[in-house]
């Protein structure tokens, strides 16, 4: 589950600094033998990948029950909200979303695995903006599909298409015009979502592409540095 207790308005992939720690306590010190009690399921999401949002008691996830997406919206008693779908989802191979929903201010963005970002409203998915990242940015496609779930900067998502104007991008979270493009080291994009990093009074985005480790400037999307890893993406 991806929440923060203390910042209830706020949920983001690997918690509130996208590194795996919460600020949760009171939780079991050893599970019971045949593991905690469970409360709820739900049947029928369809194929997916990515992890639940938790924001303001609702939980959010992203599934796809044929080869179109839909974002299902839950209360923590388990009970169905709304749904809503968000259109063609990847099912071609590893079928289905990658992203984790990131949710701030009554609004959630996620990147389907087609490469469309969308902001939309969380009291019932009525879309606020949506950008495709191959028309708009010539992302350039990977063999399993985009999988990045949106990094939030105050006012700006970050992003990051791939090729090679528009490497990572930041977009006004609000209403999803471009406020700087990195043209980065022109690589496809990689199986990753980018980490926030402060050091030295300076503020990096760092991001994996398909054969760099890149250090980008947060204020203009300057790349910094890079570390070649020669992996593929």
């Amino acid at each position: 589950m991806v929440s923060c207790a203390d910042k209830s308005e706020f949920s983001q992939w690997r918690g509130p600094d996208r590194n795996g720690k919460y600020p949760q306590t009171g939780l079991l010190k050893q599970w019971p033998d045949d593991g905690p009690e469970l409360l709820w399921s739900f049947e029928g999401l369809g194929e997916g990948h990515g992890s639940p949002g938790i924001a303001e008691d609702r939980l959010y996830i992203l599934g796809m029950p044929d080869t179109t997406g839909i974002i299902y919206c839950f209360d923590l008693m388990g009970d169905l909200l709304w749904q809503k779908d968000y259109g063609p989802e990847w099912h071609t191979n590893y079928t289905g979303p990658r992203s984790t929903p990131t949710i701030t201010d009554g609004l959630l963005y996620f990147v389907s695995g087609q490469g469309v970002a969308f902001c939309m409203d969380a009291k019932n998915g009525d879309v606020i903006w949506k950008i495709d990242m191959f028309e708009n940015y010539g992302a350039q496609g990977t063999s399993w599909g985009i999988a990045e779930s949106p990094l939030l900067d105050g006012d700006r998502i970050i992003l990051t298409p791939g090729g090679q104007e528009h490497n990572v991008v930041a977009l006004d979270r609000f209403s999803g015009e471009l406020i700087w493009s990195g043209s980065g080291n022109g690589e496809q994009s990689a199986y990753c979502s980018p980490i926030m990093v402060e050091h030295n009074d300076a503020r990096l985005i760092v991001t994996m592409t398909a054969e760099s480790i890149l250090g980008i400037d947060a204020v203009d999307g300057k790349t910094l540095w890079r570390i070649p890893h020669n992996q593929g993406n």
